[in-house]
């Protein structure tokens, strides 16, 4: 089920090929509908305090949606002219009206986000904002040169403190009296070392007294959380790039402590009763002491990389927390979380995968982890988070007598690995290689794996090794025991791109290299160059989730090849010779190539960027089914229902799954 190269498989998800082709001439075909698992990346997330029933998130990809039932279900706003928002701020009387920071500038929304204008202060860089507590037509901004304020939510700016200092953040106190009489901000030193200094007002900004100056910190813009039930106590939180250090003032912002905290952080409320909430890499931590102990996220905590939370007014001290696989909902406690994520379609779906037998069953491998349909892709339901470990980055291929054992690959960065799952993807297990990166620098990388059709407990598996200062080569090996003992096979040297085994009893196994297709007829004992015909060179940047080679289940010596710049080529005599099989496709680079295993005619090609293409006998050329297809998110990745045929399922990078009925008029 894949075709990767050792340069490019680590990046697998991030492929988007640019060939361009002949186009092919447009016929009347079905329409694919979206079918993709709810959720995505949220950057930020914001609640309405005039109509706590609205709220706001920004997704990434996917842009803003807003949600006017409490978060039950979302809709999408187009007109958010950023691809990032990493914070949403609503005024406390307006639920319309929403504050945005946009490239260094603020953009303003008084339509609920249909449309936006920039706001900033001339010629400055915005690095924080906030509202004043009391007047919320009041806004301050902090740029690189001053404090600046705006009574009129925006349209005039002038300059209100520290001329020419590079102000990091600003807050309002609504706890004060006249009520957002006291602000804080936060100071850069004038030696741009790190160091900040904490200032306060107590008169609404008319004059200043410093406070503490903190050590230097390698942060991005502080944000200053106000404890609601203690007068005098206020929290700092600096974001480092992959954690946060949080910081807590007892006599009104006077004196910093630093505060211990769990591994990676990213965001921090405070509840009306002065309990605090803590956004972390694996989920939500809570404090009932003001920071000096935390309760770690435990298994009921929402499976997830946090990296906004919320405290809702609707219920009273309910939680909203957003991270990697969208929104969760809990009540006061944060003691168990559901999904709150209908409507939010954000995912990116980098490999599908359909179940051979039993359950019609399709897989999607995104950036939140895998989901699993029984129903076409109407439901879906996540059953690996990608915080576990191992996990797959791709599908590889299924057990065909038993479809809910499954193999994958993965990888930590350094070393790739193939996983397997009994269960249908709820858990996974790392098969033991014997390349591994334990206690050494090295890189090691899979490049092809095929399961024996007649005998599927034996496993083959292709690929490279690099010990730094050491040794470097390819290996093959198969298995019959989940790798615990392994034979040794003749590997092959010439960037091989993927095992490929023909069905029925000791079916040939392939392999695409570079320069030549390989062909084995003795259980990978030996090898010998086939595929006369074929392109000079084959080399291929699709990666994993791929399928280049397609064998007709009924006719082993009949092949399909996607090639690296020149569409599709095809065998009759088992590889030994190819002819051109492109029109409509003469330079495209194919990431799969699909063939009905009901009806091996129908043959079905995708490109990136550009498609997915169905061959027609006659007028003999290969027609696009791309109708309601996201051209521009679709990387390739293509899965046939192999036990409902008539089924195609695409994946996108921004916009989750999408499903073809070919039986639909």
């Amino acid at each position: 089920m894949q075709l990767s190269v050792r340069s490019s498989h680590v990046v697998a998800f991030a492929v988007v090929c640019l060939f361009a082709f002949l186009p092919a001439t447009a016929s009347a075909a079905p329409r694919w509908v979206q079918a993709s698992p709810s959720g995505g990346l949220i950057l930020a997330l914001a609640q309405a305090p005039a109509e706590p029933q609205t709220l706001y998130a920004f997704a990434h990809p996917g842009g803003l949606f807003v949600s006017a039932d409490g978060g039950a279900t979302w809709q999408s706003r187009a007109g958010f002219p950023s691809a990032d928002a990493p914070d949403l701020l609503v005024i406390p009387d307006d639920a319309q009206t929403v504050y945005a920071p946009f490239e260094g500038s603020l953009l303003r929304t008084r339509d609920g986000g249909h449309q936006w204008s920039q706001i900033r202060p001339e010629s400055q860089t915005v690095l924080g904002f906030a509202l004043d507590a009391g007047d919320s037509r009041v806004l301050f901004a902090a740029t690189q040169t001053g404090l600046y304020r705006s009574p009129d939510g925006g349209d005039t700016w002038e300059l209100a403190a520290f001329a020419g200092a590079q102000v990091l953040a600003v807050a309002s106190d609504p706890r004060s009296s006249p009520r957002g009489s006291v602000l804080f901000a936060a100071i850069g030193s004038d030696d741009n070392d790190g160091r900040m200094t904490i200032w306060k007002s107590a008169d609404h900004g008319a004059s200043w007294a410093a406070g503490e100056t903190l050590e230097p910190q390698a942060l991005n813009v502080p944000h200053f959380v106000l404890d609601p039930a203690r007068s005098g106590t206020v929290y700092l939180l600096l974001l480092t790039d992959d954690d946060g250090v949080l910081f807590r003032s007892a006599d009104g912002g006077a004196a910093w402590g630093k505060l211990a905290t769990p591994a990676g952080v990213r965001d921090l409320a405070a509840s009306p009763d002065g309990t605090l909430f803590l956004a972390t890499g694996r989920g939500v931590a809570r404090s009932d002491d003001r920071g000096d102990t935390w309760v770690r996220p435990s298994p009921a905590a929402p499976q997830d990389a946090i990296t906004r939370i919320l405290v809702s007014t609707v219920p009273q001290g309910g939680l909203f927390a957003a991270g990697g696989a969208g929104i969760w909902k809990s009540g006061p406690r944060g003691r168990s979380w559901e999904a709150s994520n209908q409507g939010i379609v954000a995912l990116g779906a980098f490999s599908l995968a359909a179940a051979p037998t039993g359950p019609d069953t399709v897989y999607a491998v995104t950036g939140a982890g895998i989901f699993r349909s029984v129903d076409q892709g109407a439901d879906w339901t996540r059953v690996n988070s990608f915080l576990a470990w191992p996990y797959p980055l791709a599908i590889q291929m299924f057990d065909p007598r038993q479809p809910r054992t499954m193999y994958g690959f993965g990888t930590d960065g350094q070393a790739d690995f193939i996983v397997k799952s009994v269960d249908g993807g709820e858990s996974w297990r790392k098969l033991p290689l014997p390349f591994t990166c334990t206690g050494s620098i090295c890189d090691v990388g899979m490049d092809g794996l095929a399961l024996d059709p007649e005998n599927p407990d034996v496993v083959y598996v292709a690929g490279s090794y690099s010990y730094h200062f050491g040794d470097s080569g390819d290996f093959l090996w198969s298995s019959g025991d989940g790798f615990v003992t392994h034979r040794k096979l003749h590997p092959l040297s010439d960037g091989i791109g993927g095992l490929f085994i023909a069905p029925g009893r000791n079916g040939a196994l392939y392999a695409p290299a570079c320069r030549w297709l390989y062909k084995s007829e003795d259980t990978a004992s030996s090898w010998h160059r086939a595929g006369r015909g074929l392109p000079q060179s084959l080399c291929s940047n699709v990666g994993w989730g791929a399928q280049t080679l397609a064998i007709d289940p009924r006719d082993p010596q009949r092949l399909y090849f996607g090639t690296g710049g020149q569409g599709v080529f095809v065998s009759s005599d088992g590889g030994a010779t190819f002819r051109a099989m492109n029109r409509g496709l003469e330079s495209a680079q194919v990431v799969s190539v699909l063939i009905d295993p009901k009806n091996p005619a129908n043959l079905y090609a995708s490109v990136a960027t550009k498609g997915v293409f169905r061959w027609n006998a006659q007028p003999r050329r290969w027609t696009p089914l791309n109708e309601g297809l996201p051209l521009p998110s679709f990387q390739g990745f293509l899965a046939l229902d192999p036990q409902n045929p008539s089924i195609l399922y695409a994946g996108t990078s921004d916009q989750g799954v999408f499903r073809l009925n070919l039986a639909e008029p």
